[in-house]
């Protein structure tokens, strides 16, 4: 499943799509697949999040000047994700990603004309 993140750095890969879609394959339960690529969510998060503080931490001066615009946008992030991940768990539960696939494949060959 680790292996299976990585080609989500091709357009119009969901990195939790193959993930779960894997884990499936693998023979994981649905709910189980879908709890382990979240879980597997929170190394990548971390890891990006590291390298951003690194800009971050150069540009503190401007940074202080917008603070208000930071919050406002990490708090809007928050609620809106946690919205978001609980549709698709709902979604996840009655349907099967078929449409969220054909999406996905119409993005990347998109993705893949304007390169």
């Amino acid at each position: 499943m680790g292996i299976a993140q990585a080609f989500a750095l091709f357009p119009g890969i969901s990195r939790l799509g193959i993930v779960i879609s894997v884990g499936i394959l693998l023979g994981l339960a649905r709910k189980s697949a879908v709890n382990f690529a979240f879980l597997m969510f929170i190394p990548v998060i971390f890891g990006a999040s590291l390298l951003a503080l690194k800009d971050v931490l150069y540009s503190i001066e401007y940074i202080s000047s917008i603070i208000l615009q930071i919050i406002i946008g990490f708090v809007s992030s928050v609620i809106t994700g946690c919205v978001l991940i609980k549709l698709f768990l709902k979604i996840l539960q009655n349907n099967n990603l078929f449409y969220f696939a054909i999406y996905c494949l119409i993005v990347g060959i998109i993705s893949l004309m304007l390169l």
